[in-house]
């Protein structure tokens, strides 16, 4: 009778096994489930990212007949508790911009990194694997700079007032609202003028250009302080998304006044707090043959013997 008992109770272990199997496989999502999360790179380890088994609709950590998690890739960046199937950030610190996928990627969506995750079985009576994705989302750690502290910019003496010339663009790393939002003009004096590029409903760059027609972009507004007689800075929207400053002459220029002029382009990005940087802006005059050669003495005398 003994062994007859333990028979029975072998065989009602081993069906409360297969009802529990059964019971996980039918709450188990399929295997083309996606597990999508967000994280914001630069973090530091430990960084909670999301619950799988949460996700999955498992229940984990309650005993040792639970499921249990193993990561099978993205180990590099990610860990997961393979008790209770929390994923969080490891100790490799994400910096997106070095993140090869995500060069010269401008939508926010576009940069993430993959990983796949196995589930396991109570007593490994089964194993499942599922794909992930983890969206990294850009921050303001980057600050746009200008390709040399000093700029050089030559300027014809007799060239009109409305003449534009194409300003060095700064660069930054970071993307978006994080990117660069506006260039600054600060006049020699300190007085400042600012310009960033606004669009209309349609789409379409505002133009305020006293005198120059219908041209791309906005001139800058006054920083607060006297406008400068000579250069003013506008800022256009190009194709490609980029701001390209231009420096406008809106005086006389004569270099026998006044040959060259030192002014400072600020560039300022749009994160919160916003990043800096400048570049002293070098405007030399050159010189066109718009003086005719004179004689000090409308009359002179020589004798000769």
């Amino acid at each position: 009778m003994q062994r007859l008992g333990a028979v029975h109770s072998s065989a009602a272990q081993a069906l409360s096994l297969v009802v529990l199997v059964l019971q996980l496989l039918t709450q188990l999502p399929g295997a083309d489930s996606a597990l999508r999360y967000r994280v914001a790179e630069e973090g530091p380890p430990d960084v909670k990212i999301g619950n799988v088994a949460a996700d999955l609709g498992l229940t984990a950590g309650t005993g040792s007949g639970d499921v249990t998690f193993a990561l099978e890739s993205g180990s590099e960046f990610f860990k997961i508790d393979n008790v209770t199937g929390e994923l969080t950030t490891g100790p490799r610190r994400i910096d997106r911009e070095k993140l090869p996928q995500c060069q010269m990627i401008f939508d926010e969506n576009e940069c993430f990194l993959d990983f796949e995750v196995s589930v396991i079985g109570p007593l490994q009576s089964w194993v499942d694997l599922f794909e992930g994705r983890v969206v990294i989302t850009d921050i303001n750690d980057n600050t746009p700079s200008f390709p040399s502290p000093v700029l050089q910019l030559s300027v014809e003496e007799n060239r009109p007032i409305g003449t534009l010339y194409l300003l060095p663009t700064a660069t930054d790393r970071d993307f978006g609202r994080n990117g660069i939002d506006r260039y600054e003009l600060i006049q020699d004096g300190g007085a400042g003028s600012s310009s960033s590029s606004r669009r209309t409903a349609g789409g379409n760059p505002i133009t305020r250009v006293d005198g120059l027609g219908d041209r791309r972009g906005r001139t800058g507004d006054n920083g607060g302080g006297a406008r400068s007689t000579v250069f003013e800075l506008q800022v256009a929207d190009i194709p490609d998304g980029e701001k390209q400053p231009q420096l406008i002459v809106k005086g006389t220029l004569d270099r026998e006044q006044k040959d060259s002029y030192e002014l400072v382009l600020r560039v300022r990005d749009g994160g919160n707090p916003p990043r800096s940087s400048q570049a002293l802006l070098r405007v030399s005059i050159t010189d066109v043959n718009d003086n005719s050669p004179q004689f000090e003495r409308s009359t002179y005398e020589a004798e000769m013997a």
